[in-house]
């Protein structure tokens, strides 16, 4: 903590008092009575004046806590300013990442009126969890989930950003008509061009910054995770499978979603550089073919590659090739039922192109859904066969990559029928570029 001041220690005792606060504390919520009754009576109650740095991002931090009294807005840096990515109140906390080792925070933290804070050291917790396995595995889980709602206030901030984008686009055709001068015209526009590009850039560095750090605590809870099924293997591992289990597809969906949101941030940014060469399309989805055909058969489901061997060479990232494919490939095999079948085609549409399309017989897409399908965070009324998770960002980064390409995407589907998506490439005619 860093204050101009000392902070107010109050007695030990006042920590009793504090039951009410405690049952609103998600954390503590999650865990069974004996170990929350064993952490609570750890916390230690202080209180800091306004303005006091509570945490400073990039900083040192061994302290967990809950606030209990007052308001803390929490800072991010870019570039040479501050953002505030919210406030905190009474019954949120903070610092929980230092758990898992001594990782710096993320964020500041700073005290917006005169706070009251309950705080655990981190050495305290730690040593509650070395007491035994089941508390180590208990707070993991709990702390976990902390994590994966901050993940999706990111992604909800994502959206935020967006719609303050769309604001600005109105704003500017509302100055556009009501300017009669077109000298004052030009100006205008170029200002509302060049506030409207930094915006974009800004929204996109955010992102990709808060996205970033959230991956690494979950990158090391996984890592504490499966060094605890080594250690537990043979020792009540049936009594903790089910949990453990849950836990690793949990931190697999938030790593793919991390994942997706900072493709979706380098590719809005700009800063996706595509290298195109010329690509045997013909070998490259046969190819492919064969790999996702055992991943289908696993499911029950048949895998069929009609693409025909006069097929031309297109232009292409095969790399980024390879994202659009397994993406809709992914897509297919979520939404089709055991017994049902995929097909991979391509054919040449013009002189110029080639359209690929990935089908199935799958549960297929209500109409008025079609035209959505694209954007970002868009979830279906249907839902996954297996029940997995759906982010809504698959195939917004398919429509972006193919956009690269110069190419269009489109999709068809009938309600419990199926659905077929399209996308087109440019046919390679020695040229550099599409």
């Amino acid at each position: 903590m860093e204050s101009s001041s000392d902070p107010k220690q109050a007695p030990a005792e006042t920590v009793k008092e504090n039951t009410a606060l405690f049952s609103r504390v998600e954390f503590l919520g999650n865990l069974s009575e004996p170990l929350r009754a064993e952490v609570e009576s750890k916390f230690r109650e202080r209180s800091y004046p306004p303005d006091t740095l509570l945490l400073r991002e990039g900083g040192l931090n061994d302290h967990f806590c809950i606030l209990k009294e007052g308001a803390v807005e929490v800072l991010k840096k870019q570039s040479e300013h501050e953002f505030q990515l919210g406030v905190l109140h009474p019954g949120e906390c903070f610092g929980e990442i230092s758990v898992f080792e001594d990782t710096n925070p993320f964020a500041t933290i700073r005290a917006l009126t005169e706070v009251t804070i309950l705080e655990i050291a981190t050495s305290q917790l730690r040593a509650i969890m070395e007491m035994s396995q089941d508390y180590e595995l208990e707070i993991y889980r709990a702390l976990f989930k902390t994590l994966t709602q901050r993940l999706r206030s990111t992604s909800r901030l994502s959206l935020m950003n967006e719609e303050l984008i769309s604001l600005s686009l109105s704003q500017k055709k509302d100055l556009e008509e009501a300017l009669t001068s077109a000298e004052d015209r030009e100006k205008a526009l170029q200002e509302a061009n060049h506030r409207l590009h930094v915006l974009g850039q800004e929204q996109n560095e955010f992102l990709g910054h808060v996205v970033h750090d959230l991956r690494n605590p979950l990158s090391i809870i996984e890592n504490y995770l499966s060094l605890m099924e080594e250690e537990l293997e043979g020792v009540q591992w049936h009594k903790v499978k089910p949990m453990a289990d849950a836990m690793h597809r949990q931190i697999s969906s938030m790593l793919q979603l991390i994942g997706d949101l900072l493709d979706l941030a380098k590719i809005d940014a700009a800063v996706v550089h595509l290298n195109f060469d010329r690509v045997n399309l013909v070998s490259f989805l046969r190819d492919n073919a064969n790999t996702w055909r055992k991943l289908a058969e696993r499911s029950g489901i048949k895998l069929v590659c009609l693409v025909q061997g006069d097929l031309p060479d297109v232009l292409a990232d095969e790399q980024k090739l390879q994202e659009i494919l397994q993406n809709l490939l992914s897509n297919a095999l979520k939404f089709t039922k055991a017994e049902g079948t995929i097909t991979i085609d391509a054919k040449q549409r013009t002189e110029d192109e080639v359209i690929v399309t990935i089908s199935d017989t799958g549960l297929g897409i209500m109409q008025d859904e079609i035209r959505k399908l694209f954007e970002k965070f868009v979830k279906l009324s249907t839902r996954p066969v297996s029940g997995e998770k759906q982010h809504g960002l698959g195939l917004a980064i398919v429509k972006k990559l193919v956009r690269l390409h110069r190419g269009e995407v489109w999709a068809e589907s009938t309600l419990g029928k199926g659905s077929s998506f399209h996308f087109t490439l440019p046919i390679y005619h020695g040229q550099k570029s599409p």
